[in-house]
């Protein structure tokens, strides 16, 4: 195996995107509930992103994950899509429990800044917490600043000033 292979093997989780396949299949049923009276049963835990395509126009919308740091902002993490790249420093809209903002997208790739994020998150909410962010951070204690960078190298991260 040379070195090419090697890399795409190590970044190629098969569970992970079986599962991804899985849940894109419910994409539009989750849509349909977070547009819904009955967004309450999802709206804790996922928002729906409106951005527009720069170069065709076409608006596209995903459910994402989000947590709510304790400044307010909401982050929203993002592994191995692109639409995080798409709405780098652009105003999008968000649906976020029943109500609809227009916020700008601040997006975080720098590895020690992520890290940083990570690293406040992890003590705000906790390891448990932290390790639900499916990032390989571990649940039974603070995650180390070696283990924080391995995650930052593995993910971008988006934060959202809802005001």
């Amino acid at each position: 195996m040379d070195n090419t292979e090697a890399s795409t093997a190590d970044r190629v989780d098969p569970q992970r995107n079986k599962a991804l396949r899985h849940l894109s299949r419910f994409n539009g049923i989750i849509k349909l509930i977070l547009r819904s009276p009955f967004h309450r049963v999802l709206s804790r835990r996922l928002l729906l992103l409106t951005y527009n395509g720069s170069t065709t126009g076409r608006q596209y919308t995903l459910p994402l994950r989000y947590l709510r740091m304790s400044d307010g902002r909401l982050m929203v993490l993002s592994r191995g899509t692109g639409w995080s790249k798409r709405v780098a420093g652009r105003d999008v809209a968000i649906r976020l429990v029943g109500r609809e903002y227009t916020v700008s997208a601040d997006t975080h790739d720098g590895r020690e800044d992520i890290a940083g994020l990570l690293a406040a998150y992890a003590h705000h909410a906790g390891p448990r917490a932290a390790s639900r962010l499916y990032l390989g951070l571990p649940a039974d204690r603070p995650p180390t600043a070696d283990e924080l960078r391995s995650a930052a190298d593995r993910t971008r991260l988006v934060l959202f000033d809802v005001g």
